[in-house]
């Protein structure tokens, strides 16, 4: 197989929030997987600055069980909901 390019995830949403929402130049758009957060800066509709953080929903959902009581599958379960 031969890969002509790798796109990066970030990268990936900024084009396609670009393609739905023509009138957009500036933005941040903030990403949170499970394990990893993202924040990426647009200007002028380009990439110009993408950080990674090493925590995601996984570490706020522990983070509100620690300080809720609660166990894990409730907070999931009450985030949810909402």
């Amino acid at each position: 197989m031969k890969i002509d390019r790798v796109i990066s995830k970030p990268l990936a949403c900024g084009i396609n929030l670009l393609n739905k929402n023509k009138g957009a130049r500036n933005f941040i758009l903030i990403n949170f997987d499970k394990e990893v957060s993202s924040i990426s800066i647009y200007e002028d509709s380009s990439l110009v600055s993408l950080n990674f953080f090493p925590f995601g929903t996984n570490s706020i959902y522990k983070d509100i069980c620690q300080l809720c009581s609660l166990k894990e599958n409730e907070t999931r379960t009450i985030l949810k909901k909402n």
